[in-house]
């Protein structure tokens, strides 16, 4: 398709119009790529900008499509007009921006080298772009246009290949265009930070930051992955499939650290995972370098032209950031705390006193039009069931206390616990682990050590000490095995259909009871668990378009997952060395903390929900919940039991799901 000199500028004329009149509206807007590929070479330039305006919370400073036809010219679109197509469109791409570093529109996406020949279009951020950039210009002589960050991921790629991404440090998630292969190259960083989801029939291939951009696309209905729903269901926490499966059938995720890699001549694709963080806990690690690695690792993600907020929970991960950022006296950071977890607040004063820092607290205010308000919006930035009391809920409401604020970059503790063994399950790893190797005294005295610590009293600690003895006898005796056990019962018992074939399948992606040592729990929880929590991260921000940062999922702090045993558990502790090399700031008080709950509701939220009668309706009206349970009698059963821990947060879990059809259209 060639367009002479007058219709061009006439079509740019309209379409800069269009552009502006979307822009002043106000519509949502976060940064969110989609790559709409038909293989019949038709593509309508206005769906795939509607599209894109849906995750328009994910950039709100720029919008920009580009359309490319067999010669790779630029299509703009023309405005009202949403059923025609344009014919021998090789594919449609766009991307919303949030503007963190060079704020101009040099910076804008998608972006191409200056021959032409590579374009890309890049959701997330590489925190050393200063030093490849230096790299690139000394080694290679490459002449920037810009001063940010994505214009030096594309020359890096364009030099060094998507083979050779290991000295990239940050997160992303981008789509890669080589008009020299003719193909599009689709990468996600080591942990996963930044979603990467995609959809493929005879007739499309649609990537994009979010889900509800691709059902645009397709102009269909959406449905459930009942193994999905029930693993959700049965495991209360997370839900991740080595597959890529998400909620939606024929949605799938390119996993952390995999690439897929699309021929445009073919239309063929295949999928790979070789950048994986797995890879590089294998490195050796000395303890001695730790303050040194922490330090850079945060220096790097202070790299912003906006204001940044540090999320300060009181506990030794958010301290530890917190101390080494006071140390650096920027005037662009607050610090902000929640207000409603008491026993964590006094320890986060205590560190601001000790940083002097100002400390902004937040409140949630926990009523039926509040929950219902936070939820709603939650479910519909997630677009999955989600459990609201982990983390999502204060989360929300701390980010949109943020944006009042001016903030736009969240700097968080997430991953400390992976990484650094702070999890109370790994301590009774490793009391399961000297258990089976039938190390009773050992086992006994660590055992001992950790409830004196974690301040354990009466019936709790009784309970503890008859689980413990259990043990001795059956050291795979696992809490949450019980749990996904009680529930998948409850569903086989009231289920609508024959779900075992599934409950199995989820049994075996969940099952910890295989694992031998802490260090395997430590690796097999980036997939499980620290996924979880990085999508919940990354929806909760983005919805009021923050971008969240994580320095202790620094690459090079991966290698620290091989500290010897001691060093990660010692004297009853866990995070043993981190603990140990946390500023003089940090007071011994916060330095040996016995407990910690983090910025999670979930006790609060279940007794909240146990007593709600619109959140009782709520499920009980779930088409979702009705198509695939006979709901009232194991909704009965649930009120029979709801003190049994196993069966606690199930309604709450229920609830997100019967939240989705409030805002998406499902065939059942």
């Amino acid at each position: 398709m060639t367009l002479n000199n007058q219709t061009y500028k006439t079509a740019a004329k309209i379409y800069t119009l269009f552009y502006a009149l979307v822009y002043l509206k106000g519509l949502k807007k976060m940064c969110g790529i989609i790559i709409w590929i038909n293989k019949k070479g038709e593509i309508n330039p206005n769906i795939l900008n509607e599209a894109i305006s849906l995750q328009r919370h994910r950039g709100p400073d720029r919008t920009r499509s580009l359309f490319y036809n067999d010669q790779f010219e630029e299509v703009h679109p023309d405005p009202g007009n949403n059923k025609k197509n344009h014919k021998n469109i090789k594919f449609g791409i766009a991307h919303n921006r949030l503007s963190i570093i060079d704020l101009s529109n040099r910076s804008d996406q998608p972006m191409a080298s200056q021959d032409n020949n590579k374009l890309i279009a890049f959701n997330g951020e590489i925190y050393n772009y200063v030093e490849l950039r230096e790299e690139l210009k000394n080694k290679d002589g490459i002449e920037f246009r810009s001063d940010g960050d994505a214009e030096v991921l594309l020359n890096w790629i364009s030099i060094n290949g998507t083979e050779n991404l290991e000295k990239l440090n940050g997160m992303w998630a981008f789509a890669y265009i080589n008009k020299v292969t003719n193909e599009i190259v689709f990468s996600r960083d080591r942990y996963g930070k930044k979603p990467l989801l995609y959809f493929s029939d005879d007739e499309n291939f649609i990537a994009s930051s979010d889900y509800k951009s691709i059902f645009h696309i397709l102009n269909r209905k959406r449905k459930v992955n009942e193994k999905y729903l029930l693993a959700f269901l049965m495991n209360k926490k997370w839900v991740n499939f080595s597959t890529g499966e998400t909620f939606y059938k024929d949605i799938f995720s390119v996993l952390p650290g995999g690439e897929l890699k699309f021929d445009l001549n073919s239309h063929t694709f295949r999928t790979f995972r070789k950048n994986a963080i797995n890879k590089y806990i294998g490195n050796n690690c000395n303890k001695d370098m730790i303050v040194e690695d922490l330090r850079s690792s945060i220096n790097l993600r202070l790299r912003s032209d906006v204001p940044i907020g540090i999320l300060l929970s009181g506990g030794v991960d958010s301290s530890l950031i917190s101390a080494f950022v006071a140390e650096n006296n920027k005037t662009n950071i607050k610090f902000y705390t929640l207000a409603d977890h008491e026993s964590d607040l006094i320890y986060a004063r205590e560190i601001a006193r000790s940083l002097n820092i100002p400390l902004e607290e937040v409140s949630l205010d926990l009523n039926d039009q509040n929950y219902e308000r936070i939820t709603s919006a939650l479910i519909k930035n997630f677009e999955i069931p989600i459990n609201f009391g982990i983390v999502a809920i204060p989360l929300y409401i701390i980010c949109e206390q943020m944006k009042r604020d001016g903030v736009k970059v969240l700097i968080d503790g997430t991953g400390g616990d992976e990484v650094f063994g702070g999890y109370p399950g790994y301590l009774r790893g490793l009391e399961l682990n000297l258990l089976k190797a039938k190390k009773f005294k050992s086992a006994l005295r660590f055992f001992h050590q950790a409830n004196l610590n974690q301040k354990l009293r009466g019936i709790n600690l009784l309970k503890r000490y008859i689980l413990f003895l259990l043990r001795m006898f059956n050291p795979n005796l696992f809490v949450d095995e019980i749990t996904r056990e009680y529930r998948g019962k409850l569903f086989n018992k009231y289920s609508n259909f024959n779900y075992a074939s599934e409950i199995e399948q989820v049994f075996e992606v969940c099952d910890i009871s295989r694992l031998l040592s802490p260090k395997e729990m430590q690796v097999n929880s980036l997939d499980q668990m620290l996924a979880n929590y990085l999508v919940i991260t990354d929806r909760a921000s983005m919805a009021h378009s923050i971008e969240s940062r994580s320095p202790l999922l620094d690459y090079r702090l991966a290698k620290y997952m091989n500290l010897s045993q001691s060093d990660t558990f010692n004297k009853g502790y866990n995070k043993y060395t981190l603990r140990s090399v946390m500023p003089k700031t940090i007071s011994a008080n916060i330095r040996w903390r016995k407990t910690k709950g983090g910025f999670s509701l979930t006790n609060k939220i279940k007794e909240y929900t146990q007593s709600s009668e619109m959140i009782q309706n709520e499920i009980l009206n779930s088409k979702i919940l009705n198509h695939f349970f006979e709901l009232k009698p194991l909704l009965d059963e649930i009120d029979k039991t709801k003190t049994n821990r196993h069966v606690s947060t199930l309604r709450d879990n229920m609830f997100s799901v019967a939240q989705l059809e409030k805002h998406f259209e499902f065939d059942y």
